[in-house]
């Protein structure tokens, strides 16, 4: 029986204290509580494009600890460029005839099918396109529809192109999709996301890991331990200690407030710190717009590149705006001067 294990997008980085450490603890859980004998890791190794020699020196740990073999898929996080040549720190680790391989470019190992991050789109596509018959896919991109873990790009890859059983990096929020594909049969699209927080952008989302044994279907588990994100009220942190607290949680805590009255930003961190066990505590002044207020419905019928003066006028005019003409161009003329 042969057990695969997949994960993705675990950028490993050394930005705060303890941070490093306890994504390779997590990932080592994982895998001892599973076992596999196959564990891809699908791009996104690194959270820089050069990482740091303590960050090179994590992974090699991390790789120390997998009793399997290991497969590391380039992401666009660990290509040096984006000139799509291939080239990343992950080929350090390369033991193409070992215990770990790199790929760097399309490849097919019997039925499986890697495919990395290219930023040219067309070679996706191409790549796509002759996956062998009944192959399983693991690449790093994502398809139209689908945003980047920023939210701010739309891919251009159409859901048709997929033809093959396949999951995909990249995309940081889990999400598993069947559809029809261009042959007329259903294709399986899984977004696998990240094995634990990346940012407070993850904040109370679940995260998982897929795992297969030999001629069983594919299983995904949520994680219940390692790196979380959580955000919340000042007033709301009493109720929410169990969660803050979880003994296997490795915890960064935003904390939104109205004001600060008499106390300051650091004696109000160490009054958290003293009943969270976090790592980090992150204070944030509540927006100044509260949810209930109803906004403008205000849609110009031309694309907006720039704000001038004539805008800021047809906005007062037809949006009803509260706010006044003057204190709109006061912002307007300092965001100029920034």
């Amino acid at each position: 029986m042969v057990k695969t294990l997949i994960v993705t997008d675990i950028h490993l980085s050394n930005a705060r204290s303890g941070y490093l450490d306890e994504q390779v603890a997590c990932l080592h859980r994982i895998h001892d509580h599973e076992k596999p004998d196959d564990l891809i890791i699908m791009g996104d190794i690194f959270m820089h494009r050069r990482p740091t020699p303590s960050v090179l020196l994590g992974l090699r740990r991390l790789l120390a600890g997998f009793n399997c073999r290991v497969w590391l898929l380039r992401g666009n996080h660990d290509s040096e460029t984006k000139s799509d040549n291939g080239i990343t720190a992950l080929s350090l680790f390369d033991d193409d005839d070992g215990k770990v391989k790199v790929i760097t470019h399309t490849r097919t190992i019997g039925g499986w099918t890697f495919i990395p991050h290219y930023e040219n789109e067309e070679t996706i596509k191409a790549a796509l396109a002759e996956v062998p018959e009944g192959n399983t896919v693991f690449g790093h991109f994502g398809y139209n529809g689908c945003l980047n873990s920023t939210g701010d790009h739309d891919f251009n890859i159409d859901l048709s192109c997929f033809t093959n059983r396949t999951f995909l990096g990249h995309i940081h929020r889990f999400n598993d999709r069947t559809f029809e594909n261009s042959k007329g049969s259903d294709t399986n699209v899984t977004i696998l996301g990240t094995p634990y927080s990346i940012n407070f952008g993850d904040a109370g989302r679940d995260f998982y890991y897929a795992v297969k044994d030999y001629n069983s279907e594919w299983e995904y588990k949520k994680i219940d331990h390692g790196l979380r994100h959580i955000v919340c009220d000042l007033e709301d942190v009493p109720s929410r200690l169990d969660e803050i607290n979880h003994p296997d949680h490795f915890v960064h805590l935003r904390v939104f407030v109205d004001k600060l009255d008499d106390t300051n930003s650091f004696s109000l961190v160490e009054d958290i710190k003293s009943v969270c066990d976090v790592q980090q505590v992150d204070i944030k002044f509540r927006p100044i717009v509260d949810a209930g207020t109803s906004f403008s419905n205000y849609n110009p019928d031309r694309s907006l590149f720039a704000i001038n003066e004539a805008i800021v006028d047809e906005y007062v005019e037809e949006s009803g705006a509260s706010i006044s003409k003057e204190d709109l161009m006061e912002g307007y003329r300092l965001l100029n001067e920034d």
